[in-house]
């Protein structure tokens, strides 16, 4: 018995299961191309450069995807992304079509020795002046919006003042605006807190900071840790 030959170039792997077809030696024969649906998962997902641009290759599932989704015609493919998320991106930047919300904080931390020898003039919150020992930061990289410090003072050879200073933090405007506030307790005197202008008194430099730590020669602190950061 002859083979009957139809016209046609079809081949089993043309034609979308379950359905058949005949062509060419092919007579009621069955497709195997699998019919996906939408929302198939993506086997992976590859970011690469192509020379020139950032590519992201999406692999997915051989088969033919005739079941339209979202807009006329279009389908769709899903790709697990728990982290693309606005928390997880810069903020000005964006990921596939995702804006970052991460404002990006920089930081700095250190030691500074306060000169018994120097003092400059600061103004205080009840509108006067104070001529205070301070120290000097710079070379950060940035303007810092927050700043602590902390430091032992001595008298003579004998460790005996505490002080600790914030400036950006504070229940009210002013605190986290404008002034420096410090607390200062010591074996020999009660505790004392005093406030102290500074974002206003060009004491926040350019990649840098100048802050007050004591007002006394006997109280000033030798070092003081420091921690500046912002962010903006």
């Amino acid at each position: 018995m002859a083979q009957i030959f139809i016209p046609g170039t079809a081949n089993p792997n043309d034609v979308v299961a379950p359905a058949t077809f005949s062509a060419g030696v092919y007579y009621q024969a069955n497709g195997k191309i699998i019919d996906r649906p939408h929302g198939q998962y993506a086997n992976k997902v590859i970011p690469w450069d192509n020379g020139s641009n950032r590519i992201l290759a999406v692999r997915i599932p051989m088969g033919a995807y005739r079941q339209e989704w979202g807009d006329p015609g279009e389908t769709e493919v899903e790709v697990p992304a728990d982290t693309l998320r606005p928390e997880n991106i810069l903020s000005g930047k964006s990921i596939l079509g995702v804006p970052g919300s991460v404002v990006p904080r920089r930081y700095a931390s250190g030691t500074a020795w306060s000169a018994s020898s120097s003092t400059r003039a600061f103004s205080t919150a009840t509108g006067g002046t104070a001529n205070l020992y301070y120290i000097q930061v710079s070379g950060l990289g940035f303007n810092p919006k927050y700043i602590t410090l902390t430091g032992n003072g001595s008298s003579g050879s004998i460790f005996t003042n505490y002080y600790w200073g914030s400036f950006g933090f504070g229940s009210s405007s002013d605190n986290t605006t404008e002034w420096f506030t410090i607390a200062q307790y010591s074996t020999f005197t009660s505790s004392s807190v005093t406030s102290y202008k500074i974002k206003n008194n060009d004491l926040i430099t350019n990649g840098g900071f100048i802050m007050p730590v004591a007002t006394t020669s006997s109280t000033y602190a030798d070092y003081f840790s420091w921690r500046a950061y912002t962010d903006e």
